[in-house]
């Protein structure tokens, strides 16, 4: 599961989230020490605990973080996350903060998108229309929204909560619209 202590050789690995350049990274570090993964070790962890299906579909990148530990001014080994997949997190159970605060994010999204509280939006810039999913406009999901924002651990690094929240409301209906087919 996302964010279980999980143990490589002798050392143990959390699988952690952050936001970067407009995409959701997974990542893994031994809390005990800082050490993080290499990139094989990483796509073990989440063959391993999430599923192949998200690494088959994940980008190798290396990404900066301002993380404690050795190492901890050189880029980190991750893999980016499409939108698409990012629905596939919320039922993982984590110790990971970061974890934890995305994958509330993403059942926030899904509650929305389930409860049909939300609007297709075309958006047309010359030859080039967009279409996507919009949240409604709604007083308890603006609230934990806000108390989301306030929670979010730093390694998440999420400049703009709603944003991403409006992003992941329309993976969510993507993925549900989808699967009634």
């Amino acid at each position: 599961m996302l964010g279980t202590v999980i143990t490589v050789g002798t050392e143990d690995r959390q699988l952690q989230l952050s936001w970067h350049g407009g995409a959701v990274h997974i990542w893994a570090v031994d809390p005990t020490d800082g050490s993080v993964a290499t990139p094989t070790e990483l796509v073990h962890l989440i063959d391993r605990h999430l599923g192949r299906h998200i690494s088959a579909v994940s980008m190798p990148v290396r990404i900066p973080l301002d993380r404690p530990g050795p190492g901890s001014h050189s880029s980190t080994p991750s893999r980016r996350i499409a939108a698409a997949s990012m629905p596939d997190l919320a039922s993982i159970t984590s110790p990971s903060p970061s974890a934890q605060w995305f994958t509330a994010l993403i059942g926030l999204a899904q509650a929305t998108v389930r409860s049909r509280r939300v609007r297709p939006l075309l958006t047309i810039d010359g030859p080039v229309h967009t279409a996507r999913w919009t949240p409604l406009a709604e007083p308890s999901v603006t609230a934990a929204l806000e108390q989301l924002a306030k929670q979010q651990p730093p390694v998440c690094c999420v400049d703009d909560v709603e944003a991403l929240f409006q992003v992941l409301v329309d993976a969510a209906a993507r993925r549900e619209l989808s699967e009634q087919g």
